[in-house]
């Protein structure tokens, strides 16, 4: 999704849905499916796909249609769900790292919270961003 702020920032966003759960209605109940289908381990590689092309961007300067130079920022956004709050550390994986955000240039903002109904899971909202400037 890209879009221009008011301000003139242009920024480029990528979102992505993570999930080893499966909440499913009965009625007006909603429950956790514990026989879902889906995988039951947290595959890092699926954030690593992510954010990896957010970090190799940090050498391109994207310019407009008139090949003005632009400032704005790249930002990739997850949310996932998983069964067990740990797990959300395995599925986060090093891209969470200090070490790694600094070396590539990258910020990450967390929310991560129970589900609010207590179905038994848990949910992360990441935004890895990554500014850029127009020279």
């Amino acid at each position: 999704i890209g879009m221009t702020l008011p301000t003139g920032l242009r920024v480029s966003l990528t979102m992505a849905d993570y999930a080893t759960t499966k909440v499913r209605q009965y009625g007006d109940t909603h429950v956790l499916d514990r026989a879902h289908g889906k995988r039951e381990e947290e595959d890092p590689a699926v954030v690593e796909a992510l954010v990896s092309k957010l970090a190799k961007l940090r050498k391109l300067v994207p310019v407009t249609d008139d090949d003005l130079p632009v400032a704005g920022y790249w930002a990739v956004m997850m949310i996932a769900h998983v069964p067990i709050e740990r797990r959300l550390l395995k599925l986060l994986g090093r891209f969470g790292d200090g070490a790694y955000l600094e070396r590539y240039g990258l910020e990450l903002a967390v929310r991560q919270w129970e589900d609010r109904y207590q179905r038994g899971f848990f949910t992360a909202l990441w935004l890895w961003t990554l500014e850029f400037r127009g020279k």
